[in-house]
């Protein structure tokens, strides 16, 4: 699922330079996460909520193998009755082996077929402009043959 978000504005509002690139990147970028599923969220963010309530949580507590900085973290956060909710972004390293770039070529070349500008590879999608870039990367780190 591929979750687009535009915002067009005329180049008068850009004159009086309250209106910035990056105020407009960030305004999208947040009516893109407000409009997207959580599950594809979950995709580019790994969520995680820290109850010091929980069983699990509370056997850390008297759990001798639980660090000291940790029992004492889970403690503050109980005895300010607060619950954590921690956002970190996931980034997943592509594997540069002969098969990913035949696999990346393939996609790519029926995505110039069909004219277009990006297409999915491995739940992610690539530009076709950066899909050529990241193939010639591939031949000449792992000296392919083309």
């Amino acid at each position: 699922m591929l979750n687009k978000v535009e915002i067009k504005v005329t180049a008068e509002k850009f004159a009086d330079k309250i209106l910035t690139d990056q105020y407009m990147f960030r305004l999208i970028a947040r009516k893109l996460i407000e409009e997207m599923p959580i599950e594809e969220l979950a995709k580019v963010f790994k969520f995680t909520k820290i109850d010091p309530n929980t069983p699990e949580n509370k056997a850390k507590l008297s759990d001798y193998n639980t660090s000291q900085a940790e029992r004492a973290w889970l403690e503050s956060l109980n005895s300010e009755g607060l619950i954590l909710f921690k956002v970190e972004i996931v980034t997943e390293d592509m594997k540069m082996d002969k098969e990913t770039y035949n696999n990346i070529k393939k996609a790519y070349h029926k995505a110039l077929e069909k004219g277009e500008i990006s297409f999915i590879y491995a739940g992610q999608e690539l530009l076709v402009s950066y899909a050529k870039y990241l193939l010639e990367y591939f031949e000449m780190t792992l000296k392919i043959k083309t």
